[in-house]
């Protein structure tokens, strides 16, 4: 798999950090005293595993990005880096904990030449714990957001550190225990599914659907549903070409005629003569469509206020499976 060292090296993350003090360790890094300094790039590091973001082909474009902003307008001192300073073998050692994309934008540079010295860098507070860390990775990624996969990755870290699912949509902003759930779900997933989603090769909401649905048959679903997709000139499987779409899509465009029909049954002389637990549902079923029939047929109060609101909740981007992958806008502040 192509990303099967990566991940494991993410999912197995397990390192404590261990304070150390700022003002030893700003004043060999960056010369200074300030709680905001510029320090030495040469005195950045970055604990392996500790981002949860993967590696793609869009990522490195980000990144890419990034350094070509950084290299026509400098680095924007407004928005340093943030990072942890801890204490390893007796030494002061600075981890950046926050802005990961761009370090990497810089060393990029600094690869290809260009004379990058200092940064700017805020040191967090130390005693900021792992799993506070790991939640601002995905609170703190506002430039380019983490994806859903990666979402999931934190999760399960902050499961690993004690957290429940309460405390991780509260803290991390989520729609739902569910939500939560189903990220849980999705890194749970067989390493061939998961690797499809990294890939973009499906939806997380797809694969999470296909996890439920076909549960240890997911991948080879979705395989088939990808070699439909290659077929129609398409890159990516959506639930239109998953087993049994067809399906709901002839029902779904049958559904008028077939509350017509039902309409007609219960209307017909003999509708009467069918068996009482069999009329009882038809009836029923017939009660609940004229209901929703009226629901819809009445505004709601202050339906044009919120129209323009509901139409990008969160509700709209989750789906079915509370899982969408959206695409994440490409921002300086990475």
């Amino acid at each position: 798999m192509k990303h099967q060292a990566e991940l494991a090296e993410i999912e197995g993350f397990a390192t404590e950090f261990t304070a150390g003090t700022k003002k030893v360790a700003m004043n060999e890094a960056a010369r200074g005293s300030s709680e905001n300094w510029k320090v030495l790039v040469e005195f950045l590091k970055t604990a392996p595993g500790f981002n949860t973001r993967v590696m793609t082909p869009r990522l490195q474009a980000h990144i890419q990005w990034l350094a070509d902003q950084i290299e026509e307008h400098g680095f924007h001192e407004h928005e340093p880096l943030g990072g942890y300073v801890a204490i390893e073998d007796g030494k002061q050692v600075i981890y950046v904990t926050h802005g990961h994309n761009r370090l990497a934008a810089v060393r990029l540079l600094i690869a290809k030449g260009v004379k990058i010295l200092k940064v700017p860098f805020i040191a967090i507070d130390r005693h900021t714990n792992m799993a506070d860390l790991t939640a601002q990775i995905v609170t703190g990624n506002s430039g380019m957001p983490l994806t859903t996969y990666e979402k999931g990755l934190a999760c399960k870290r902050l499961i690993g550190y004690g957290w429940d699912t309460a405390e991780i949509c509260r803290k991390l902003g989520m729609k739902s225990k569910q939500y939560v759930d189903n990220l849980l779900m999705l890194v749970g997933a067989p390493s061939k599914v998961r690797e499809m989603v990294i890939n973009e090769e499906t939806s997380a909401e797809n694969a999470i659907e296909a996890l439920r649905k076909f549960a240890d048959h997911a991948y080879e679903e979705l395989q088939a549903g990808l070699g439909k997709a290659k077929a129609a000139g398409q890159t990516r499987v959506t639930s239109k070409h998953m087993a049994g779409s067809g399906f709901k899509r002839a029902v779904k465009k049958a559904a008028p005629a077939l509350l017509d029909t039902l309409r007609s049954v219960r209307s017909d002389p003999g509708f009467a003569q069918i068996n009482v637990d069999l009329r009882d549902k038809l009836v029923a079923m017939l009660e609940d469509f004229a209901k929703l029939e009226a629901d819809d047929a009445a505004p709601a109060a202050g339906d044009d206020a919120n129209s323009a609101e509901a139409s990008g909740g969160e509700a709209a981007a989750t789906g079915s499976a509370g899982v969408a992958e959206t695409r994440e806008p490409a921002e300086a502040t990475a």
